[in-house]
């Protein structure tokens, strides 16, 4: 990673983390997550995955087209792995999954690339269920199944986690 795309980086890192902040505290208010900022947060990391993809192809040996393409097909696999799982449970299975949540996971997922995608689906869902077991404990019967639980928060939780993760790997 050169210079100029880890500054880079660092932009789009922090324009999505405004962006993020901005959807948890609309989806604390009205458990809706709007698509317009969520086609920020795309937007976002579509700019970054073309910018990985020119330094990626001006600075690499093309030996293969798979290995030309990297940066890209990263991304498109962020978006992939985690929201498609997320659709089908949400439309074959009737699991409770907001529409929202699903959009705002592929979008994220442009972005942090697959591993990162999976790490913010893991790390938000840890964080929810540890706020609502303790929620649970201190106030019995308020918390249950049909809880709806704004998601946008744990996922920025998640996502904050993997930009952390992200730093120590460059700062290492």
């Amino acid at each position: 990673m050169t210079m100029i795309t880890s500054v880079f980086d660092s932009v789009v890192a922090t324009a999505i983390t405004v962006v993020m902040s901005w959807i948890t505290r609309e989806d604390n208010k009205t458990r809706k997550i709007k698509n317009n900022k969520v086609l920020w947060i795309a937007i976002f990391g579509i700019v970054y995955r073309v910018v990985a993809q020119v330094e990626w192809i001006v600075g690499r040996d093309h030996s293969s087209l798979i290995k030309m393409l990297e940066p890209t097909i990263e991304g498109l696999l962020g978006m992939i792995v985690v929201a498609l799982p997320m659709l089908i449970l949400a439309t074959k299975f009737n699991v409770p999954i907001g529409g929202g949540d699903i959009k705002l996971t592929g979008a994220l997922g442009i972005y942090v690339g697959w591993q990162g995608s999976v790490i913010i689906l893991l790390a938000s869902c840890v964080s929810a269920i540890v706020v609502y077991a303790v929620k649970a404990a201190k106030n019995p019967g308020t918390v249950g199944l049909r809880t709806s639980i704004p998601m946008a928060l744990y996922t920025q939780i998640g996502y904050i986690f993997v930009l952390v993760l992200k730093l120590v790997e460059i700062l290492l």
